[in-house]
C-alpha cells in the first residue's frame, strides 16, 4: 500500500478535516453506527481523490468497509446513508456504540492511582446512586462494568452499558484512535478519555466530571473529588489509598450528605481503627472510610480494611487544579494542602441540582 495516490495526495487525512468527518457522521459508522470506524473516501475513491474532501468522506466501521471492498455494499448506498445522518435530528440518530470486551469472566476499572480489590464494586456513587459500577463475572460468565460520565457542566457524555460503551450524539467530538476514546467539549478541552485494555481493564486516563454539585478531576496517575460551594470555590479531597477488602454497601469514592455521615461517625466511633483531627471534622476509620464531614466526602466508604497512604483536604481553583494534575501529579496532595481546609459550616451549591443519571 503507497502513502499516497496517483495524485500525489497523501493518505493522511488533516485533524481538522477527519473531526469534521466524525461530527457529520455522528462519530460512528454511517451504515450501522458502530463506533470503531474508519475513514472512508466515497465519491470518487481515494485512489482517484485530488483532496480530502469532508463531502466526500465518511465514517465505516471495519465490517462495512470490508463490505464496499468486496462489492456486498455499493458507494451509492453509502452516499445516500451519509447525506440522511447529517440532515437527521439527534434524536433519530443511533448513538455510536462499541463492544467491551470481559469475557474472562473480571472486570476492572483504573481511575487515579487507586488501588483497589476485586471486592470493590462501587467505583463512585453520588448520594445513594452508583455512578461507576463493576461487577466480576460468575461462572463463566463475562464481567460487567457500567458507568455514566459526565463533563465539567454537568452534561451526559458517555455511558458503558452492559458490555458496550455508548456516545452521546450532542458531544462536540468523539475521537476513537486504537484503544482509546477521547470525548472532547471543544478544541483541545479533553472531557473524558477512556483507553480500552482488552480482555478486561478500562483505564480513565483523563476525566473533569460535575455530578451537581460534586466534581471528579483524575488522570491515570492521580485524582481529586471535591464540592462546588456557594460562593464559587471548590473544596477538594485527595487520599492515595490501597483498598485491601469491601463489604457489600461498599464505595471506593461517595458523595453523601453532611448529616448522614455525622451518623455514620456515631455509629462507628470507637470500633475499628481511628484517627480524627481535634474538632472531629476528618475522620479515619478502618471500618467507614476517610470522612471529611463538612464536604460530605468519603474514600473507601464502608470497605472495612484500606490503607492510607496520604491525605490532602483544601481550597483550589478548578482551573489551577486542572493545571497541576496534568503537569504536575506527584505535587497534587502538596498543591491542595497548601489552602485553607474547608469549614464545618460550608454549604454545598445546591443550586444545581440534578438526576445524576439522567
Amino acid at each position: 500500500m503507497t502513502d499516497a495516490n496517483r495524485h500525489g495526495l497523501s493518505r493522511y487525512i488533516p485533524a481538522d478535516v477527519r473531526r469534521v468527518v466524525r461530527q457529520r457522521s455522528k462519530f460512528g459508522c454511517v451504515i450501522c453506527r458502530r463506533g470503531f470506524y474508519q475513514y472512508e473516501h466515497i465519491d470518487p475513491p481515494f485512489e482517484d481523490a485530488k483532496a480530502h474532501d469532508p463531502d466526500r468522506i465518511c465514517c465505516l466501521c471495519g465490517s462495512c468497509h470490508d463490505s464496499v471492498t468486496r462489492g456486498h455494499l455499493s458507494k451509492a448506498k453509502v452516499n445516500a446513508a451519509y447525506r440522511a445522518i447529517q440532515t437527521k435530528p439527534p434524536e433519530e440518530v443511533s448513538p455510536p456504540v462499541g463492544p467491551l470486551d470481559f469475557h474472562d469472566g473480571s472486570a476492572e476499572l483504573m481511575i487515579g492511582g487507586l488501588l483497589y480489590s476485586p471486592a470493590v464494586q462501587t467505583v463512585l456513587r453520588y448520594h445513594g446512586v452508583d455512578l461507576i459500577r463493576v461487577i466480576p463475572g460468575r461462572q463463566g460468565e463475562p464481567g460487567r462494568i457500567s458507568a455514566v460520565f459526565t463533563d465539567e457542566d454537568g452534561r451526559q457524555v458517555l455511558q458503558l452499558v452492559e458490555n458496550e460503551w455508548v456516545g452521546v450524539l450532542e458531544n462536540w467530538d468523539i475521537e476513537v484512535v486504537g484503544q482509546r476514546i477521547t470525548v472532547r467539549r471543544r478544541h483541545g478541552e479533553v472531557a473524558l478519555q477512556l483507553r480500552l485494555d482488552p480482555p478486561s481493564r478500562i483505564v480513565v486516563e483523563r476525566i473533569d466530571m460535575r455530578i451537581a454539585d460534586g466534581h471528579v478531576l483524575a488522570t491515570e496517575q492521580t485524582y481529586a473529588v471535591g464540592r462546588h460551594i456557594t460562593d464559587g470555590s471548590v473544596h477538594w479531597v485527595h487520599a492515595g489509598i490501597r483498598i485491601r477488602r469491601c463489604s457489600s454497601l461498599g464505595a471506593a469514592i461517595e458523595f453523601a450528605d453532611v448529616e448522614s455521615l455525622q451518623i455514620r461517625d456515631e455509629r462507628f466511633r470507637g470500633t475499628g481503627q481511628e484517627l480524627a483531627t481535634r474538632d472531629w471534622q476528618i475522620v479515619v476509620n478502618s471500618d467507614a472510610g476517610v470522612m471529611v464531614k463538612p464536604l460530605g466526602i468519603v474514600i473507601a466508604s464502608l470497605c472495612g480494611a484500606f490503607d492510607l497512604l496520604e491525605l490532602a483536604v483544601g481550597n483550589q481553583p478548578l482551573d489551577e487544579m486542572r493545571r497541576v494534575m496534568l503537569s504536575h501529579p506527584d505535587e497534587l496532595c502538596r498543591f491542595i494542602s497548601t489552602s485553607k481546609t474547608a469549614e464545618p459550616s460550608a454549604t454545598a451549591d445546591r443550586g444545581r441540582k440534578a438526576d445524576p443519571g439522567s
